[in-house]
């Protein structure tokens, strides 16, 4: 794999092959032997968790089950396993080519490993839980953790949003979002049902598995109520039942639409009377005429979100 960036001392990353080199042998940057020396021969490498070892007795990780690791290039690749969670120190010795040994470690870089993906929060709660018109939401979580590097944030997106693409909460650790809001223009990306996609990521870097949460919209009224009958059809008392369907089609939960129903004038918000129960589709037996002769009965349905 090509190089991708230059690392940080003492600082978290979740890269299982780092890359460490360092200048050549020369008198004024890297490893010398000094004037009328030797030559440096190689170096003495170390990669492990003791920060005071000594690279040539040890070598740590670097060749398991052997003591030393004595190489001539100023570059070296890790092909060994890092557990995660652990700092790791890299040391150098310098050796020439008269086998004497740099009296010194050189301690040239702590590595500190975590591969492991954060926690997630138990849950995400939205409100409104139910249908709305309003395209307006908030979501609520418990706090996420990291045993490692520490949590650096959360980030979310909706099911309207490309899959790689994640918006940072404002500020990072907040267990609250509002939306829509200054960095995602969109609560609602479409009628029904609705999904909102949390995640956390680590110091390092390592990002968990989504959770989801469900939120509802539906900015259309439903169709009319179907079926309507009253009965009798005709009485000498002011005795009428009116049943009536369910709209053909609606949105959110049928056993959740409102019927508003007015006689002899067209239903406004303001002249109707809603049925006995939430979901019921009748009225009656009741005193339904207002007027001797003909009397006509309307019925609306109003969904949960309120779209009439």
């Amino acid at each position: 794999a090509s190089q991708q960036s230059t690392l940080t001392t003492n600082t978290w990353y979740n890269y299982t092959a780092p890359r460490f080199t360092w200048p050549e042998a020369e008198a004024t940057n890297g490893a010398s032997d000094g004037s009328g020396g030797s030559a440096v021969e190689g170096y003495y490498l170390y990669l492990g968790t003791d920060s005071n070892a000594n690279p040539a007795i040890t070598s740590g990780i670097i060749n398991p089950g052997s003591a030393v690791q004595f190489q001539t290039s100023n570059i070296f690749t890790l092909s060994q396993s890092m557990s995660s969670g652990q700092t790791y120190y890299f040391r150098v010795k310098t050796r020439d080519n008269a086998q004497n040994i740099q009296g010194t470690v050189w301690a040239a870089f702590i590595y500190k490993f975590d591969n492991t993906a954060p926690t997630n929060p138990a849950s995400v709660n939205v409100n409104p839980a139910g249908y709305t018109a309003n395209d307006s939401y908030t979501f609520t979580w418990t706090a996420g953790g990291d045993s490692d590097s520490g949590l650096l944030k959360y980030q979310y997106r909706t099911g309207g949003d490309d899959a790689n693409s994640w918006t940072d909460g404002n500020p990072l650790l907040a267990t609250t979002i509002a939306l829509p809001n200054a960095n995602h223009n969109q609560g609602k990306y479409q009628s029904g049902t609705n999904i909102f996609y949390l995640r956390t990521i680590d110091i390092a870097g390592n990002a968990s598995s989504p959770i989801t949460a469900n939120y509802y919209f539906s900015g259309d009224a439903p169709t009319p109520p179907q079926n309507l009958v009253v009965t009798p059809s005709s009485n000498t008392t002011n005795s009428y039942t009116a049943d009536w369907d369910a709209p053909s089609v609606y949105a959110g939960d049928i056993a959740k639409i409102k019927y508003r129903y007015s006689v002899n004038v067209l239903p406004t918000a303001n002249n109707t009377a809603s049925s006995f129960t939430i979901g019921t589709t009748s009225v009656g037996p009741a005193a339904l005429a207002s007027q001797q002769g003909t009397n006509t009965f309307y019925v609306v349905a109003e969904d949960e979100a309120g779209n009439v």
